[in-house]
């Protein structure tokens, strides 16, 4: 497993800050991703309507390893009570795609979601 739990308390801070400036005014990533060849021209139109705040959440989920961030939206998904972990962690891993990054910056809770499923996992 790439991802570590400090990587999970900065994505929660981050993805706390970002909701302390409102909801993001973006379209959801996998609608507008099919219209876009360029991936330049995409993370433009997805940032700019961000917060500086959520951008600095996307911009740190993007530095991670794509298996870390698999793992954090399989945490998000859990602590928001979709499915069991194990489910939740072969879709992630399974379905993973650059998008994923710009999913995570979006969804609200994010902080709270990851919270509730460290409180969850076993240790």
């Amino acid at each position: 497993m790439s991802l570590l739990l400090s990587d999970v308390s900065a994505v929660c801070r981050l993805a706390d800050e970002k909701e302390r400036h409102g909801p993001p005014v973006v379209p959801d990533a996998h609608d507008i991703l099919p219209l876009f060849i360029d991936h330049e021209q995409f993370d433009r139109q997805m940032v700019a309507r961000l917060s500086p705040a959520g951008i600095a959440l996307l911009r740190y989920l993007q530095r991670l390893q794509p298996s870390a961030v698999a793992e954090l939206a399989a945490l998000a998904w859990f602590g928001r009570g979709d499915a069991p972990i194990d489910q939740l962690r072969h879709h992630a891993e399974s379905s993973y795609h650059p998008s994923l990054s710009y999913y995570l910056a979006e969804m609200p809770s994010l902080g709270d979601h990851l919270r509730a499923a460290l409180a969850r996992l076993p240790l």
